[in-house]
């Protein structure tokens, strides 16, 4: 496991590969770069070669990926099987760099705030119950497995195991997103 995480936005990555190619660099010059971002400045050369590593796995399996497709629709494969990164241009270049930084850079970004999970748990909570009221008693077991973990969530909030359920009904019943109907249940509205 990586003891070091940068945050990259796509933006970042982008420019960065742009930078590198329009400097003349090379696809292997514009994974190092890449590879380099996501250790950070404190990254040691382990991370950064772990990071180049799993590029360039993400780079072969969309090159691979476009190649097929090119030799789907043609007949004949773009590159030769054993051709280098650094063979690699134009507009299957350009995919595949557009690729391994839209792929890359959402691993980067921070997960969801806690609260956003909880509504977004909610929601799928109520898509049960009424699929419960629809469909029957198959659909118990998934509403019942979906508020055990909501409870759960708001417990790592400081929620308590009563409030919680308290606020989920409640929330159920008027509809109202998760924060707002703790804080009815807990006297606060």
């Amino acid at each position: 496991m990586l003891s070091t995480v940068t945050t990259a936005s796509r933006e970042k990555l982008s420019d960065a590969a742009r930078d590198v190619r329009e400097a003349g660099g090379t696809p292997t010059q514009i994974f190092a770069t890449i590879a380099r971002i996501l250790a950070g400045p404190a990254g040691t050369d382990e991370e950064f070669t772990t990071h180049l590593d799993d590029i360039g796995q993400t780079a072969s399996f969309f090159w691979d990926d476009l190649c097929h497709q090119v030799e789907d629709k043609t007949g004949t494969r773009p590159y030769s099987p054993d051709a280098t990164f650094d063979e690699l241009t134009g507009d299957m270049l350009d995919d595949v760099l557009n690729w391994v930084v839209i792929y890359h850079a959402e691993e980067a970004e921070p997960p969801a705030p806690p609260i956003v999970l909880a509504d977004s748990l909610l929601n799928g909570l109520r898509k049960a119950a009424a699929l419960k009221v629809e469909y029957g008693d198959h659909y118990g077991p998934v509403r019942a497995q979906l508020h055990e973990v909501l409870v759960t969530l708001l417990g790592t909030q400081s929620v308590d195991r009563d409030l919680a359920v308290a606020a989920i009904d409640h929330a159920l019943v008027t509809g109202k997103f998760i924060a707002e109907a703790v804080a009815h249940a807990d006297g606060q509205l």
